[in-house]
């Protein structure tokens, strides 16, 4: 059984294929990604954990560092 994390990368990289071939920019396509994931999100979720779940993966997006949670 796929994980969700492999169910949504094949999606995103056909994404991103798509829209290279027909001149869209990567940027737009994570705009957009981001656009559809609140949405996904708030179907079970209120529009503050939305935010605070989007702000802690801004927050921790790079993976050579610590999370923030993690750090002194």
């Amino acid at each position: 059984m796929p994980t969700p994390f492999e169910i949504v990368r094949r999606h995103v990289d056909a994404a991103l294929t798509e829209a290279a071939a027909n001149g869209i920019a990567a940027d737009q396509i994570g705009r957009t990604l981001l656009d559809v994931a609140a949405e996904v999100l708030g179907r079970d979720r209120s529009p503050q954990e939305v935010a605070d779940e989007m702000t802690f993966i801004a927050r921790n997006i790079a993976d050579e560092e610590d999370h923030s949670f993690m750090r002194p």
